[in-house]
């Protein structure tokens, strides 16, 4: 026959009906052991759940919105849309050919003020109810080119007045008699430099230090 007493965890533990049995009194032991055990192992699995993302390119921010609640009862955690700024082809552009990262919709670019998806109030607008739903929000990006006219008559280390916020010594680009240009249409892709660094469209961002392939004097 059991005492009272303390068990570990601050259970109490008292004699049974079963005539004082130690297995009887075990199990009832275990009980708030296998409790905790069961909660603890819950919020791991509610923690482990993966989440759950929609790639939604192509569509207008405002069209996005309106669907939301349809989504969030899908049960989509976050959206994966495409980069939001300003692209060179002005509407026709889908984002990749980067013009400005910080038009989102609201400048006089390109022939135009919105997006190919719509207006920076229309985005934010977008943000801030996909964030009501529970829903997170992330946007491609674009950090290897940028589209836009190099001015013939821009100097090394002055902004060229067709790319906002870039000189000639940003981009991987020789100066070709009057003109600056790339130093090829296509990398060699033999050449892992040039495979990583170059590539047949837009104007490579130099992403090292000093450009090793800029020239302003000559082709290379």
């Amino acid at each position: 026959m059991f005492k009272p007493g303390i068990a570990r965890g601050h259970f109490h533990t008292y004699p049974l009906a079963t005539g004082g049995c130690p297995g009887a009194v075990a199990v009832y032991l275990m009980k708030p052991i296998f409790s905790r055990i069961f909660v603890v192992l819950s919020l791991l699995v509610a923690s482990a759940r993966a989440e759950v993302i929609l790639q939604y390119f192509g569509t207008s921010w405002s069209e996005i919105e309106r669907r939301l609640p349809e989504l969030a009862e899908r049960g989509y955690d976050s959206l994966w849309l495409p980069p939001p700024f300003k692209g060179g082809a002005g509407t026709y552009s889908v984002g990749f050919d980067t013009f400005d990262r910080f038009d989102l919709g609201d400048r006089d670019q390109c022939g135009t003020v919105r997006t190919k998806y719509g207006t920076k109030a229309e985005l934010l607008s977008l943000m801030k109810a996909a964030h009501r739903f529970g829903i997170r929000v992330y946007f491609d990006n674009v950090m290897a080119h940028n589209a836009g006219p190099l001015d013939s008559n821009t100097a090394p280390g002055n902004l060229f007045p067709g790319i906002p916020g870039f000189v000639p010594e940003d981009f991987h680009i020789v100066r070709d008699g009057t003109t600056w240009r790339k130093p090829a249409d296509y990398p060699n892709y033999q050449d892992e430099w040039q495979v990583l660094n170059r590539n047949p469209f837009a104007w490579d961002i130099a992403q090292e230090t000093p450009n090793v392939s800029f020239n302003p004097t000559g082709t290379g």
